[in-house]
């Protein structure tokens, strides 16, 4: 099931719109990522593939390209599909002889898995389920209570409408419930892939281990590399690497802290998981970092206050090479 970003169900591509359906077949893609507004040409022959391009083809209708985990695997299962992907549409497709077509794609708009509805005669997914719509209207009444009245949103109970079956039925929440939803939301949300780190891939580079180095010595102490913002210890060294890339470590701390950037929260702000930085600029909580360069350049784990702007302006502890390698594992995350 996929949970698009856009809240249109039409979306312009060229001269033409096309309809984002219900329920989209899936094509696994290997060693790469299909990004929107993007063209890529690709070869495929999988029986599976070859069945949902002409069903595809057929009826004019979109597909959702979802890269698997290991590039390996010729028959890949729902868990061995990443969890987002792009809804993309068949510009181009010539038979080339035996059972191998050469495709040409275009992206355009991301996709999130949330439940998958087949795999015969090829893996599909379909609508937001009940969860998921029901997750994303606690995330929009909550933020627009923020706008509306920041003192006091979160003392009131909240409406929300919620489809069950066939029908909707209104729900209302008390402010701890909500926060509940919100948490058992936030902690389904999968970890989009980094573009910087190859699908499925088992181990880090050279680059990115010298950067989880100085990582462990002068940031962990804020984005603990912990499975869980309770949990009592960081995980040890001999699985830390295989964590990392599972995704399954939170890169992050239930306390506050003066960093030298805008304070929002009283004492200080919560440190933002580094799961996804590559994705996440402008950096800091007032944007004041375009670039994740620009970002490292003023951190300093010496001075009091980490990462204050001025910290840019004299000598860190940390190199130009050593943030250079820093740079390559937080984008690798």
């Amino acid at each position: 099931m996929a949970s698009r970003n856009e809240p249109k169900s039409k979306l312009e591509q060229g001269t033409d719109p096309i309809e984002l359906p219900g329920v989209f077949g899936i094509l696994p893609l290997r060693n790469s990522v299909l990004f929107p507004q993007t063209v890529m040409p690709i070869s495929v022959g999988r029986e599976k593939t070859l069945r949902l391009i002409d069903d595809a083809i057929k009826d004019s209708k979109p597909i959702a390209v979802v890269s698997q985990k290991d590039p390996a695997t010729d028959d890949p299962e729902p868990d061995a599909m990443y969890r987002f992907g792009t809804a993309a549409r068949i510009l181009k497709a010539i038979r080339i002889g035996g059972n191998n077509v050469n495709l040409i794609i275009q992206g355009v708009s991301r996709v999130r898995v949330v439940r998958w509805v087949g795999t015969a005669p090829f893996l599909t997914l379909g609508d937001p389920d009940t969860f998921a719509a029901f997750a994303d209207n606690i995330v929009g009444t909550h933020a627009q209570g923020a706008l509306d009245a920041p003192d006091t949103y979160d003392r009131y109970p909240v409406q929300l409408r919620l489809r069950v079956s066939a029908a909707w039925q209104t729900v209302t929440l008390s402010p701890a419930a909500l926060r509940v939803a919100l948490a058992a939301y936030m902690t389904r949300i999968p970890v989009e892939p980094s573009p910087f780190a190859p699908p499925g891939r088992r181990a880090v580079t050279a680059a990115e281990r010298r950067g989880l180095t100085v990582f462990r010595a002068d940031c962990a102490g804020c984005h603990q590399l912990r499975t869980g913002t309770t949990a009592s210890r960081a995980v040890g060294p001999d699985t830390l690497e295989s964590r990392l890339l599972a995704g399954d470590l939170v890169l992050t701390s239930a306390r506050r802290y003066d960093v030298g950037t805008p304070v929002i929260g009283e004492g200080g702000n919560n440190p933002p998981s580094l799961r996804g930085a590559w994705a996440a600029a402008p950096y800091f909580s007032d944007g004041s970092a375009a670039t994740l360069e620009e970002a490292l350049r003023r951190t300093d784990p010496s001075a009091d206050r980490v990462h204050a702007p001025d910290n840019a302006t004299r000598p860190t502890v940390l190199s130009p090479a050593q943030r250079a390698d820093l740079a390559a594992f937080l984008r690798a995350l």
